[in-house]
């Protein structure tokens, strides 16, 4: 008895739409035609796509305000130090070197750069949640009468999202330009 080892077969669908008894396998290369295309035209869109669009000034001039004022992520997670719910606004180094010191569970992880000349930072501490799955976010900053009201997103798991089973605290660090009026935070609905 000799060992065999059985071998798929595969048919040709020939122009007509009979199957020839050839056998016929397809090329890597053909059968990886439309993902080669697909990932070569996708970032050439996207680029293309944010390359196109307009960014239209939504400044007021007669009062200066900004509904739309930019801000950059510095730090987004869910495992912080701070257990506790809160918001604070960073204004100098001193005072970023020791709140991140005090956050921050991983001493490798480096801290942000920020120009405190021109920027400050704002933190959002959701605080200890009883599972994995929430989230704390700023949505948007807008600026009115000199004063910043920063709208924050808290996201909660579904009924069904599996989650896990670890005590999280969500955070965000975000640095956006200095007012001198005060700051609002607002809960987003």
């Amino acid at each position: 008895m000799s060992d065999k080892v059985l071998m798929p077969r595969t048919y040709r669908i020939s122009p007509c739409g009979r199957n020839d008894k050839k056998t016929h396998r397809l090329s890597e290369a053909a059968s990886l035609k439309p993902v080669r295309y697909f990932l070569i035209l996708f970032p050439l869109f996207a680029l293309l796509s944010c390359a196109i669009s307009d960014s239209v000034s939504t400044i007021d001039e007669e009062t200066g305000d900004n509904p739309d004022v930019s801000f950059n992520i510095l730090s987004k997670g869910s495992y912080s130090n701070v257990s506790l719910a809160n918001q604070f606004v960073i204004r100098n180094l001193k005072d970023w070197q020791r709140s991140w010191q005090i956050h921050n569970l991983n001493p490798s992880q480096p801290m942000p750069v920020v120009n405190f000349d021109t920027d400050f930072v704002l933190a959002v501490f959701a605080g200890q949640q009883p599972s994995g799955g929430y989230s704390v976010g700023i949505s948007k900053i807008a600026r009115k009468d000199n004063n910043l009201y920063v709208s924050v997103t808290f996201t909660e798991p579904g009924a069904n999202d599996m989650v896990s089973l670890a005590l999280t605290q969500p955070y965000i660090f975000v640095s956006t330009e200095k007012v001198d009026g005060k700051i609002y935070f607002l809960a987003d609905k």
